[in-house]
């Protein structure tokens, strides 16, 4: 992606300007103008929830709208804003951001699918990876994104994304994915999470500090299978389904 201040980015992003400053309300038109600010420029909270408000903003055109956030997902798949995580959150703020990003990628595309089915096509990487979890989130009948979804769920060697795939399967609430589930109750990927309370799920870090012990996937996984009416057995971060 390009600069703001150069390439189809920055025309794209001043044009959305130049068409707000022509509306009827100038009270809407410049809370439409903040909103476009704060997701560019604003800090990675004003960013997340500019994301939500962007995507529900129907007096901009579909397309303008995705676009604003197709250049956001993938500059920030890029360059990342930045890998520190929240205090009591098992994500990075970038992780956050991209997480925004793809729910309202979705939220703005229920409108027409085939926008980002067609973005989709020239993407690469993350960017097209999560591009394709937005397009999961819609449910869309296609076998290339249902099996693409599911490789990433299983394969991706990103740990957030295999994640936010069984999250997405979720979701679809079908049954035929329950071996796809079962599996990620064993998915290894760990996050350490800073935390005050000292007990037997904690472990003293060298910098001193306690931290808690958090599997994503398994988590995202049990919370699958309890959605197909299905009993996961747990002990402290182990987690196994009896008689399935």
């Amino acid at each position: 992606m390009k600069s703001l201040y150069g390439g189809k980015g920055g025309f794209v992003f001043f044009a959305i300007l130049l068409l707000i400053g022509n509306a009827t309300s100038q009270s809407l038109g410049d809370e439409t103008k903040r909103v476009i600010a704060d997701l560019k420029f604003g800090n990675w909270i004003k960013k997340g929830e500019s994301a939500e408000k962007i995507a529900e903003m129907t007096g901009i055109p579909i397309e303008e709208r995705l676009q604003l956030l197709f250049e956001v997902l993938e500059e920030e798949c890029r360059v990342k804003t930045s890998d520190k995580k929240p205090e009591g959150s098992y994500k990075t703020i970038s992780v956050y951001l991209k997480d925004q990003y793809t729910y309202a990628i979705a939220v703005a595309g229920i409108e027409d699918p085939t926008l980002i089915l067609r973005h989709l096509d020239k993407a690469e990487g993350e960017f097209k990876n999560r591009l394709t979890l937005s397009l999961g989130l819609l449910k869309i009948k296609d076998n290339a994104i249902t099996s693409g979804i599911i490789q990433l769920a299983k394969s991706s060697q990103d740990g957030y994304i295999r994640t936010m795939a069984i999250r997405v399967l979720s979701e679809w609430k079908d049954k035929k994915l329950i071996p796809i589930f079962n599996e990620g109750l064993n998915d290894n990927f760990k996050i350490k999470i800073k935390t005050d309370l000292i007990n037997t799920n904690t472990v003293k870090g060298k910098d001193g500090y306690y931290y808690k012990e958090y599997y994503p996937v398994r988590n995202e996984a049990a919370t699958a299978l309890k959605k197909l009416g299905i009993n996961v057995k747990r002990n402290k971060n182990d987690f196994w389904v009896e008689n399935l």
